[in-house]
């Protein structure tokens, strides 16, 4: 039950458009992280002084910086598999079909500056990723073996 209220009431604020402001300062970021770990708190009832890492494992949550690759990796297989709006998969662009690195997003020249944009993050993340994982037939079979990989790692 507990789950279910940290999934229905904090989880999508967690979610929505992570792809962009998971990119965001360090020092941002640790507002983020510690207002998350706070809620978790208060959904599962836990002291301040509770350790968290065992109780966000248990209930297979994902730490901040987790969920920010959960769901760069997440576009990442939309776009690969013509799921996500046409002028998404515009911006990036797979390999040659016919290379051994064909489910691989080129990526981009990096300017210095810009290296922290999901144009350059998100085909960093994808390309990491194990071919056995980008061969994956659904969505919702790749969200959960990807899930379960990072929360293993």
């Amino acid at each position: 039950m507990k789950l279910i209220l940290y999934n229905a009431l904090i989880k999508p604020y967690m979610e929505y458009g992570i792809e962009l402001w998971g990119l965001a300062k360090v020092k941002q970021l640790k507002k983020i992280n510690k207002l998350n770990k706070m809620a978790i708190r208060m959904v599962f009832n836990k002291l301040r002084k509770d350790p968290i890492s065992d109780l966000m494992m248990s209930n297979r949550i994902l730490t901040f910086k987790m969920l920010h690759k959960y769901s760069l990796l997440k576009l990442g297989y939309e776009i690969a598999n013509k799921y996500s709006p046409t002028s998404l998969q515009c911006i990036f662009e797979l390999e040659d079909p016919t290379s051994r690195r064909s489910l691989n997003f080129k990526i981009p020249y990096l300017i210095s500056n810009l290296r922290k944009f999901p144009k350059f993050t998100l085909p960093k993340q994808w390309n990491l990723l194990d071919d056995a994982y980008k061969g994956i037939s659904t969505l919702n079979l790749f969200k959960r073996s990807t899930k379960l990989h990072l929360l293993n790692a």
